[in-house]
């Protein structure tokens, strides 16, 4: 098997937005998915979190998800909100991975050349690094299937991805 973390191409540090860092949580593996890997986000995902869902907060207090200082967002798009402008010029600015399920920030990434993964690649990492098994891999990946909303395309291509 080829290696998969040379196919999805991550950097040393992940950037985080809600949308994630939701549905990592709702199929019950966002903490082994932060215990494993540098994970980073904002104040504003923090505070945007905190109003959906008050236990994502610990992971904020605890310290598995550092809150990187707001940056100057050079970056505009009539699309995008400024939360995930800011995303992506944290990511700019300090070369880390962006992990979004927002099309809209995948979309800006792809065009731009910009390292960035879904919460199925995540839960791949997770595989690779040999955290969690196939099988529960394909579990993990179906429950986020299930819940979010991908193309064709992006599932057909993370499952792709697997022996």
């Amino acid at each position: 098997m080829d290696n998969i973390v040379d196919k999805i191409k991550i950097t040393k540090s992940i950037i985080i937005d809600s949308s994630s860092l939701i549905y990592l949580q709702s199929v019950n593996i966002l903490d082994m998915f932060l215990q494993n890997f540098h994970v980073n986000s904002t104040k504003r995902v923090r505070d945007e979190i905190s109003l959906k869902d008050n236990s994502l907060e610990m992971h904020f207090l605890s310290g598995l998800i550092e809150i990187i200082p707001s940056v100057n967002v050079r970056i505009f798009s009539k699309k995008m909100s400024k939360t995930d402008r800011e995303i992506i010029e944290i990511a700019l600015v300090n070369n880390y991975t962006v992990l979004s399920d927002d099309g809209k920030i995948s979309k800006y990434c792809t065009n731009n050349e910009i390292i960035h993964i879904n919460s199925l690649m995540a839960i791949i990492l997770l595989f690779e690094k040999g955290i969690i098994d196939l099988n529960e891999t394909y579990e993990f990946m179906n429950n986020v299937k299930e819940i979010g909303r991908y193309s064709k395309e992006i599932v057909s291509f993370a499952f792709s991805l697997l022996p």
